[in-house]
């Protein structure tokens, strides 16, 4: 190793060092954040709510948000800031809502400013997002409260956003004017009615089942003469021996419910399929073992308390199939794999009926 790149290493060792520390990323993100805040939400009449970056988080956001603007008036104008992919997804809830979409970076940036205390006098600017956005290790420790107390993510927004009464009403999203699209993208994509299943196999905030498990889930479809397809985007690739299906949000599920099912691991497109009725396997991902990262403990928490079951009688959600399985994320799970195909298949049956 020459001095130059010696020193390199050097300096990036330290700058994580003091980072740690002082938290001088968080910052920086705070100050670029405010700049966006400057060039964006600009009118001091109109009313700003910013969204988090999930898929999960703005799924169940907008299930309830309705409910709140309800209970609230505001005189000006509304604005909703969300990632340029989330804009339809938005209108899918909010049909009328005037939807400013950016990169999703800036939304980040644009998120931890608006969760901080430099950015409560702005009264104008609403930040939908729960738990706010703050420093890793602190967002860590309220994220491991939430696990511990078996919260869930429709009572995190109806109640922890949005602090709604327990009456007041899930919302379903509407797709229909995408159902001539999604016709064309199953006809494009070869799925076959009755006889698909898409894997959502790709996951960033929760624990993942490693590729290998999903092979293995991929073959056994396979050998029952089921059609396979992998939701990719694209820097991800499919699962072995199965079909690249690449689809925008609003698409998605309506495909999946024309032709067949989904099995998902634990993720914010899992939310986003579940809210749409998709017929649904779950896969929640824990890990065992003494030297977990606090990361891996909460999302191990998560993982072992979350139901779908419960939110979907909480919410009212009817018509789809679900089930739900808790795997382990480093020894095999061949028992529980063959089981979660068995009932897929049986899924598949009682559609063709």
């Amino acid at each position: 190793m020459n001095f130059n790149a010696l020193l390199k290493r050097v300096l990036r060792k330290i700058y994580h060092a003091i980072n740690r520390l002082t938290g001088i990323n968080y910052y920086r993100a705070l100050y670029n954040g405010k700049k966006i805040a400057d060039r964006l939400l600009i009118n001091a009449n109109e009313e700003y709510f910013v969204c988090s970056h999930g898929i999960g988080d703005v799924t169940w956001m907008l299930s309830f948000i309705n409910a709140y603007f309800s209970e609230l008036s505001f005189c000006g104008k509304i604005h909703i800031v969300c990632t340029k992919r989330d804009v339809n997804i938005i209108k899918s809830f909010m049909e009328d809502a005037n939807v400013i979409g950016i990169n999703i970076n800036e939304l980040i940036m644009l998120g931890k400013y608006t969760s901080s205390r430099y950015c409560n006098s702005k009264e104008n600017i609403h930040t939908l997002i729960f738990p706010k956005l703050k420093q890793y290790k602190l967002m860590l420790e309220e994220l491991a409260l939430l696990s511990e107390s078996g919260l869930h993510m429709d009572m995190c927004y109806k109640y922890g956003c949005f602090n709604l009464g327990h009456d007041a009403v899930f919302r379903n999203p509407n797709l229909s004017k995408y159902k001539e699209y999604a016709q064309q993208a199953i006809q494009e994509n070869g799925l076959i009615p009755n006889n698909s299943v898409v894997l959502v196999p790709f996951i960033n905030s929760r624990l993942s089942l490693p590729v290998e498990e999903w092979e293995k889930i991929a073959d056994e479809l396979m050998r029952a003469e089921i059609k396979v397809y992998t939701n990719v985007d694209s820097k991800n690739i499919p699962i072995k021996n199965t079909i690249p299906l690449f689809l925008p949000l609003e698409i998605l599920p309506i495909v999946i419910k024309e032709t067949g099912c989904a099995i998902s691991g634990r993720c914010g497109l899992c939310d986003w399929l579940f809210v749409n009725g998709c017929d649904l396997a779950v896969i929640h991902t824990y890990r065992v073992g003494r030297n977990l990262t606090k990361n891996q403990e909460v999302q191990t928490s998560f993982a072992r308390k979350e139901s779908f079951y419960e939110m979907k009688q909480r919410c009212g959600i009817e018509g789809s199939k679900l089930v739900e399985y808790r795997m382990c994320q480093n020894s095999p799970n061949d028992r529980k794999i063959h089981s979660l195909v068995a009932d897929i298949q049986q899924m598949l049956e009682e559609k063709r009926n």
